[in-house]
């Protein structure tokens, strides 16, 4: 707010490896009313198109440095939003010589909690007990987090409670409560109600490359809390939230480590279906779903 007045600003999003490509092409890019440019390099969102910024090449970090460096900074402003990168990243040690570096981390466990307590009650929305623990669990981004909490508080009236079904039905995050339904069906083997999920998903319009990131989560989550279980913990596993917990630890307490690991390796397999096209990724998910359902009938 500082940088930018009170004059207009121009505002572009660019996305993974091909964004850094095109960024000089930007520059001084602003609107005829426009006093400021921001830019934005991103890494690609779930289900959005794209390469990670860490995936970078030697030739491609020169090219982004020496956009950096060339950079009008009395009108142009550059943010770029990475997920957390190794220490020893080259990207990394290119941003640390030119970059101020902030950690944008959103928060989790208590702290993510308040917020939505915050949130709620600013856009006047009471939520039940267990939608306001749904939402702290789950991976959704704060901005998607908010504008469910908007559209809630209009779903409702002032002295009801919205409840995790109609989070569910409202919100445009990724699938993960979805994805926590699919799997209690999956542990109770009830194979049609999987396959109904997963076609009200893909009415949605839903691809199998925004399941499989909560797929792969719900996954390890499950391996998880099993081996804690198996150890005789009694605490939760570290990262797990409580809530997360009495979803998955209440199905899993017969299910060996083995039949764990196989799921997280046919889930592997699939991710590679959907990047090689070595088979239809959907049908693909769809059979490995049914014999996950199977298993459990066992």
């Amino acid at each position: 707010e500082t940088w930018c007045g009170e004059g207009e600003i121009s505002y572009d999003r660019l996305v993974g490896t091909q964004g850094a490509g095109e960024l000089e092409k930007h520059f001084g890019s602003a609107s005829l009313f426009a006093t400021r440019n921001v830019i934005v390099l991103a890494d690609p969102a779930v289900g959005e198109k794209g390469t990670a910024l860490s995936s970078l090449g030697k030739n491609q970090l020169a090219a982004l440095e020496h956009a950096i460096k060339s950079i009008p900074k009395q009108t142009d402003l550059l943010v770029l939003e990475t997920a957390t990168l190794k220490k020893t990243s080259v990207l990394l040690k290119l941003l640390s010589k030119h970059a101020t570096l902030v950690d944008a981390s959103p928060p989790k466990g208590a702290a993510r909690r308040k917020w939505l307590e915050l949130m709620a009650k600013r856009v006047q929305v009471r939520l039940t007990p267990d939608l306001i623990e749904a939402m702290t669990a789950a991976e959704t981004p704060l901005g998607t987090l908010l504008a469910d909490l908007t559209k809630l508080s209009l779903a409702v009236e002032p002295e009801e409670e919205a409840s995790v079904d109609l989070w569910k039905e409202l919100t445009q995050s990724s699938p993960e409560v979805s994805i926590w339904e699919i799997g209690d069906h999956l542990n109770d083997g009830r194979t049609a109600s999987v396959l109904k999920i997963l076609k009200d998903l893909r009415g949605e319009g839903r691809t199998i490359h925004d399941l499989l990131p909560s797929l792969f989560n719900w996954s390890q989550q499950r391996l998880q809390i099993r081996s804690n279980q198996l150890r005789g913990g009694g605490d939760s596993p570290e990262g797990i939230h409580p809530f997360v917990l009495k979803k998955i630890g209440s199905k899993i307490g017969k299910t060996s480590m083995d039949s764990i690991r196989r799921e997280a390796r046919e889930l592997y397999r699939l991710d590679r279906v959907s990047k090689q096209s070595l088979e239809n990724p959907e049908q693909a998910l769809e059979k490995a779903l049914v014999s996950f359902s199977l298993k459990t009938r066992k």
